[in-house]
């Protein structure tokens, strides 16, 4: 009887946590859906274009600075949440872990765009994207998804949106004001940061104890697969948009952009659900393995049908909708709509549950290598499509890379059924 209880308990609280997530995440994305047509229009292809160049490079400095933790961690966290000693001692050492690595990510991006002088003529733009990977640090997203308080999270990060939103329309209003524009772009993340220790309740970190040398390094060495494979992915993420910049110019960056962020906000119809079900999945993959894949299996068919109604939605009114948000100069963005829609069904629907098992059976290694070679694939892509069809070939790109690596992780996890 108290183990029926108790999976009562665990149901409600995970149903709990993926409805609040989805309401307050339906506020996140009605602030950026308010002033991304406003951006467009006030910044231009260009101007714009040059914001998503330096959100792409320090793209790589969150990487290095989050390094995997996001999964690692949280699985930890999720395992030691009832055990407050334990609990401190892995915030403060992955927090310590954190500041080391951006400190040497910082280093190295900023002698990039000084030897670069397309980025060292924009570096106002650059600094304040620097906020991207500090953000990573102010808000520990692994730690609330470990101990399951995403609505509260999310709660935080609603505020800081909605604020950063309302001061993005009261203050850009030409191309000139693009450095301010990434600064308020790029500050959500410190903002929520703030937020969340500001509000009543259990977001705020553990006591402070000062991490040894040997557990940051520990905290390191234990995401170091992860890190590799999310590394790799930039082979397909960042990379593309860095690529096709130096081959076709901000403006084809402005285009892939607007139609990728399309796509990324159908595949984040996801995101409550599957940030909800991870440390569950985590934790039973410890005491009820039948269970946890059982779970996982539920999982990915809601969201096929969820995100695959969505998609066939977006691909055929890709038209009016890239109209109706960007007006005239970004009618190549609808034809990477249509090319990436599919991405947002495979990732979010089969990719990130196999990612889950996979991370949660410590198979990172593996992940890694899959990553590293769907990676290798577009990068060879790039070179061949950009010349030739500029943003559309850089979707075709994203497109057969997503592919691959998914249905690899599916082979994968279903070797480990």
């Amino acid at each position: 009887m108290r183990l029926i209880a108790l999976r009562r308990l665990l149901r409600k609280r995970l149903v709990v946590n993926t409805l609040a997530l989805y309401a307050i995440q339906g506020l996140n994305y009605l602030s950026p859906i308010i002033v991304l047509p406003f951006l467009l229009r006030a910044l231009k292809p260009d101007g714009y274009g040059m914001i998503v160049l330096a959100q792409s490079l320090m793209g790589y400095a969150v990487i290095v600075t989050t390094f995997g933790f996001n999964l690692t961690a949280a699985r930890d966290v999720s395992v030691a949440r009832d055990d407050p000693e334990r609990l401190t001692s892995l915030f403060w050492s992955t927090i310590a872990a954190q500041f080391a690595l951006f400190a040497i990510a910082m280093g190295v991006t900023g002698v990039v765009v000084l030897c670069v002088p397309a980025f060292r003529s924009h570096w106002p733009i650059f600094l304040a994207a620097a906020l991207l990977p500090l953000g990573s640090i102010a808000f520990p997203q692994w730690y609330f998804q470990g101990l399951e308080r995403l609505s509260e999270a999310a709660v935080a990060q609603a505020i800081s949106k909605v604020t950063l939103a309302i001061a993005i329309i009261a203050v850009v209003r030409r191309p000139d004001d693009a450095a301010v524009a990434a600064l308020l772009m790029t500050s959500s993340q410190v903002l929520g940061g703030l937020v969340a220790i500001a509000m009543p309740g259990s977001l705020k970190p553990p006591p402070f104890r000062r991490p040894t040398c040997c557990s940051v390094v520990a905290t390191i060495k234990t995401s170091a697969h992860m890190f590799g494979a999310t590394v790799a992915t930039t082979l397909y993420g960042h990379s593309t948009a860095l690529a096709l910049g130096l081959i076709s110019g901000t403006q084809a960056v402005a285009i892939y952009n607007l139609g990728t962020r399309f796509v990324a906000a159908l595949q984040s119809l996801a995101t409550p659900v599957t940030q909800a079900v991870y440390p569950r999945v985590a934790a039973l993959f410890i005491s009820a393995p039948r269970d946890a894949r059982q779970l996982l299996r539920r999982t990915a068919s809601l969201l096929v049908v969820v995100v695959g109604a969505g998609a066939a939605v977006l691909a055929l009114y890709a038209d009016a909708v890239v109209r109706a948000f960007a007006g005239p100069g970004y009618g190549g963005a609808a034809t990477v709509i249509r090319i990436t829609a599919f991405t947002a069904v495979i990732i979010a629907a089969i990719g990130v549950p196999c990612q889950m098992m996979i991370v949660s059976l410590n198979l990172t290694r593996k992940l890694m290598h899959i990553y590293l070679g769907a990676g290798i694939l577009n990068i060879a892509l790039l070179f061949l499509l950009i010349p030739h069809w500029g943003s559309s070939g850089a979707a075709v790109c994203l497109l057969v890379a997503e592919t691959v690596a998914t249905a690899l992780m599916a082979r994968l996890a279903w070797s480990h059924r």
